[in-house]
């Protein structure tokens, strides 16, 4: 986990700079939680979900086209999330975002 809080913290300075610290910690513990359902695990992809949730939407995985591609069994787990961005429309991602639940933190 602290190498996703490093990363984080180091090549998405703009998406966590506001996060202090213990809450941060709680955002990657919500978001590996979020990413296991789909079997991801990987620290590369946990950082690309970590990344999409506090990009769009901490529950952008419930977008109906985004849960299809990360729960595709016919792929290997840690390369949906890869495959979810080549197959996701910009359509795709403002649905993501008008669909922001706070309380999926």
């Amino acid at each position: 986990m602290r190498n996703l809080a490093n990363y984080l913290r180091t090549k998405q300075p703009e998406l966590v700079a506001d996060i202090p610290a213990d809450e941060l910690s709680d955002v990657i513990h919500n978001g590996i939680a979020r990413a296991a359902k789909y079997s991801i695990n990987w620290d590369s992809s946990l950082a690309l979900f970590l990344a999409f949730m506090l990009r769009t939407a901490p529950n952008f995985d419930e977008h109906p086209k985004i849960q299809q591609l990360l729960s595709d069994e016919r792929m290997e787990p840690n390369a949906r999330i890869e495959t979810m961005l080549a197959h996701t429309t910009d359509k795709d991602w403002r649905e993501v975002m008008a669909r922001y639940d706070e309380s999926a933190w």
